[in-house]
């Protein structure tokens, strides 16, 4: 005849004179979370919606649910997987008096993938005067008029942390627009020209934003303080002129 007494005791088949402990029972997941997929901004934290498994161990034997997970594995530009797994973990030393050399290391494994894509933009995090002047007959390039600071950003720490952005990081720019000043009255609050730049960053799997940035020509005879981004001295008297182009112009850094 087969009997069992509580807990963390032992099974007997007096009949036979067999024994079996209850450590020879491996313990078992009752519930178990899916295979998820998020984006750099969600948490790797299980209680953030990942998900946590629930489990049992026979005859009532106290246990732990442990997880650890796996270094990440770029799969495709921008997306990741995460193998994060689990463990339901007996703890026989806590049975009593007689259990404390039975080793804990009969356990139940199973692996929940965590699918992480980066679906997100670098972002522009600093930026030049976005409305500017610059004085007649000067350089209006970069080097003048400033560049911005962009960087690729994963918005959880953990997963910045674990370094889940798509570097690197890509900036460009192109004047995309010339316009002149037709109101001979608003060429000193104004500018005498317009230049309308459209700077572009994108991350290594050509996820792009832009940021649009205005320089505008002083009038050579506009004193400190005309502008949105006035600036200098007043030039004094100063000959009038027309700026005027005649067939194609292409502007580039100069």
């Amino acid at each position: 005849d087969l009997w069992m007494e509580d807990g963390c005791r032992r099974l007997a088949d007096t009949s036979v004179d067999y024994t079996a402990e209850v450590h020879s029972v491996p313990p078992a997941f009752v519930t178990f979370p899916a295979d998820v997929t998020v984006n750099t901004t969600h948490s790797l934290d299980p209680a953030s919606g990942l998900g946590t498994p629930t489990g049992a161990a026979y005859c009532g034997t106290p246990f732990s649910i442990l997880f650890r997970d796996a270094a990440p594995v770029l799969v495709a530009c921008g997306r990741w997987t995460i193998a994060r797994t689990w463990k339901v973990q007996p703890h026989y030393a806590d049975c009593g008096e007689g259990y404390d050399a039975y080793p804990d290391s009969l356990t139940t494994t199973r692996v929940q993938v965590i699918t992480v894509e980066d679906v997100f933009a670098p972002e522009f995090i600093e930026t030049p005067a976005a409305d500017q002047f610059v004085d007649f007959l000067t350089d209006y390039g970069p080097a003048v008029t400033g560049v911005p600071l962009v960087e690729d950003i994963a918005t959880d720490p953990g997963m910045a942390a674990l370094g889940l952005v798509s570097y690197p990081v890509h900036l460009e720019y192109a004047d995309v627009a010339f316009a002149y000043e037709t109101e001979p009255e608003k060429t000193c609050s104004e500018g005498l020209a317009a230049v309308t730049r459209r700077w572009t960053t994108k991350d290594n799997c050509g996820t792009a934003a832009t940021w649009t940035q205005v320089v505008r020509v002083r009038h050579p005879r506009a004193g400190a303080g005309v502008g949105a981004g006035a600036g200098g001295g007043d030039l004094g008297n100063a000959t009038d002129f027309q700026a005027f182009a005649v067939g194609e112009v292409y502007l580039e850094n100069t």
